[in-house]
């Protein structure tokens, strides 16, 4: 069998992993969750990410990956690699994400939290709820958050909900 080609680079990274390179319009660092940013256009139109945020109106709601590289600052020349499906063991997250739990973006711009927090913080109506807990679920946590406030990570298995990879 052929290797798999994703964004025209061989991918050899394993379990699955698969990937994309996206042009960041902010600071991002690795392993923070990411949204497609639609209200770019230069070098093309949905290739531009931002840190995913579900209290954000901008379309920042729909986690796609995690980023694998960081950015300093928002770039149109050099872009970074995104991990869009498979296993990663650095996936920035809430302190209280348990094993097992799905991951959706969060209320902090990059993290993610499972998704009863986001039904039980008031912040989205129940239907609104259900509908970001069925849609637009990233991964699964693998393990439980470890680290300290405001750098807990997590390891879990991606999903690649927009299907970007293939």
């Amino acid at each position: 069998m052929a290797p798999r080609k994703v964004d025209g680079v061989d991918n050899n990274f394993p379990l699955g992993v698969k990937t994309v390179r996206m042009f960041p319009i902010e600071a991002i660092a690795v392993g923070e969750a990411l949204a497609i940013d639609t209200a770019t256009t230069t070098n093309g139109m949905m290739q531009h990410a931002k840190l995913a945020n579900s209290a954000d109106t901008d379309g920042r709601s729909l986690a796609f990956g995690v980023a694998l590289e960081a950015a300093g600052a928002a770039s149109t020349i050099t872009p970074i690699l995104c991990q869009v499906a498979g296993l990663n063991t650095a996936v920035r997250v809430d302190g209280t994400v348990a094993v097992d739990e799905r991951l959706i973006a969060g209320t902090v711009d990059g993290e993610l939290v499972d998704t009863d927090s986001i039904l039980v913080t008031g912040s989205v109506s129940l239907a609104e709820g259900q509908q970001i807990a069925d849609s637009a679920v990233l991964g699964v946590a693998l393990t439980a958050a470890a680290g300290t406030g405001g750098s807990e990570t997590c390891t879990a298995w991606l999903l690649d909900p927009l299907n970007l990879a293939d």
